[in-house]
């Protein structure tokens, strides 16, 4: 028998920028005896039957941009190539005895969703995966809803709990942001994209006559698109918004955290959002959006957060007003960093990778009996 001790990760750039979900999940099967390795065809023609193709964001399989050159627009005959090779490579996995895990984070991509392409090659990899699992129960469901694919399992995340320093208190957190003692501290961190809605926290902020509520905004933002520019401009407009364009380094991270009061997350469109397990690991409430698997995770103690609607500028400024009403104490993170550290995901994850670990283990049933499992 064939002991399959690697995986090998797409996108490789994941383990390049020390992607901190896959760290996070990395660190577990690296204790049990796996290595990790970046997804390469040379690496699955050497190791074969030694190897597990765990694939996550598909983005290179039908993207029509190129992110390194200054790319506008999508491109469909860059679509076609990516989605040549991505057939390439499935052939050549196939060929080689490389089993394929399909980990789905979200159901369509953020900047260009539901193209043909993307949803081409979705139903390649429901079919020629030995294993499909979800982040959350809700794009599991909405795979077999919208793909007639019920063989999803689930492979859920953790918190963030350990990532990053944790050793800057409030006091000094909020000097180094140039906010007062008494502020009341609404922050945002990640890139800045306009799927995430925070342009319509930036309005309502116009609409609070308290100048002691102030919106950090912390992450990347591309300043030379249109929405670059609005939310550029709405931070430049009112005083009582921070906006802090740049990449947020590991060690910062606890500097805008230790200084908020509540995150902010007002997603126009979501299915899993990696914020929301980054604000619950350092025991800070949010306001955010209720949709895709964010409900599901609040349902533990829906005390930590006070969830919306479609973003709506009047919603979000009652959703701030409500959150000024108590404090959320430290005790009532306590039931996340139990269910959803990943200490307690560990024998999950190790059934869904020993089980492919054995070629017998292994299912061999083709897609149409899987999908009416």
């Amino acid at each position: 028998m064939h002991l399959r001790d690697t995986i090998l990760v797409t996108p490789p750039s994941a383990l390049k920028n020390r992607d901190k979900h896959l760290e996070m999940l990395h660190g577990v099967l690296t204790e049990n005896g796996f290595r990790i390795l970046p997804f390469s065809a040379g690496n699955a023609l050497r190791l074969g039957r030694r190897a597990i193709w765990h694939i996550h964001w598909i983005d290179l399989f039908h993207t029509g941009k190129i992110r390194s050159l200054p790319m506008k627009r999508h491109y469909r005959l860059i679509s076609l190539a990516r989605f040549v090779h991505f057939l390439l490579l499935v052939l050549l996995c196939k060929l080689s005895r490389v089993r394929m895990l399909w980990t789905v984070h979200n159901l369509a991509s953020h900047e260009r969703p539901n193209s043909f392409f993307e949803k081409l090659v979705t139903r390649l990899l429901l079919l020629f995966s030995d294993r499909v699992t979800a982040v959350n129960g809700h794009i599991k469901e909405e795979i077999a809803r919208s793909y007639g694919f019920a063989g999803t399992s689930l492979l859920r995340q953790g918190l963030y709990r350990g990532c990053y320093e944790d050793t800057v208190m409030r006091g000094e957190a909020r000097r180094r942001l140039g906010l007062g003692a008494d502020d009341f501290v609404l922050v945002f961190m990640g890139v800045v994209e306009e799927y995430k809605g925070i342009d319509v926290a930036m309005e309502a902020m116009y609409d609070l006559p308290d100048d002691s509520v102030k919106l950090v905004v912390a992450g990347r933002l591309d300043a030379g698109s249109p929405y670059g520019r609005r939310v550029r401009d709405l931070a430049a407009g009112n005083g009582n918004i921070l906006l802090f364009d740049r990449f947020v380094p590991d060690e910062e991270v606890q500097i805008f955290f230790r200084a908020a009061d509540y995150s902010i997350y007002p997603y126009r469109r979501i299915d899993n959002s990696g914020p929301l397990y980054l604000t619950l690991a350092f025991g800070v409430p949010t306001i955010i959006r209720s949709a895709g698997g964010i409900p599901e995770i609040l349902r533990l103690n829906p005390k930590v957060g006070i969830e919306i609607g479609p973003p709506e500028r009047g919603d979000i400024v009652e959703a701030i007003g409500k959150a000024r009403l108590g404090k959320v104490d430290e005790e009532e993170f306590a039931i996340f960093r139990e269910t959803l550290s990943w200490e307690s995901l560990e024998e999950e994850i190790l059934d869904l990778f020993r089980g492919l670990q054995d070629d017998a283990a292994a299912t061999e049933l083709p897609c149409v009996e899987r999908r009416n499992a």
